[in-house]
């Protein structure tokens, strides 16, 4: 398993060697904002903004039940 690990971590450390310490300042910082924001992203559209549209929707659903509700008990008080 010990070689495993060595393996690994010298195939990083040459593909760091290789690939990416020749690249410009500018191009390692938009891989790392991209690698920030894309998840990011992801998250707002496929799950934060469907949520807060169902949830408006109930919310909104609770409020016409809650007016209905009021409105029968003042119909059932005279």
């Amino acid at each position: 398993m010990n070689i495993d690990k060595v393996k690994i971590q010298e195939a990083i450390n040459s593909f760091l060697d290789e690939k990416v310490a020749y690249l410009k300042p500018l191009h390692k910082a938009m891989i790392c904002i991209c690698a920030i924001l894309l998840p990011c992203v992801a998250f707002y559209f496929l799950s934060y903004s469907p949520k807060t549209v169902e949830i408006n929707k109930l919310q909104s659903q609770q409020k016409q039940l809650e007016d209905e509700i009021t409105k029968l008990e003042r119909h059932l008080a005279r």
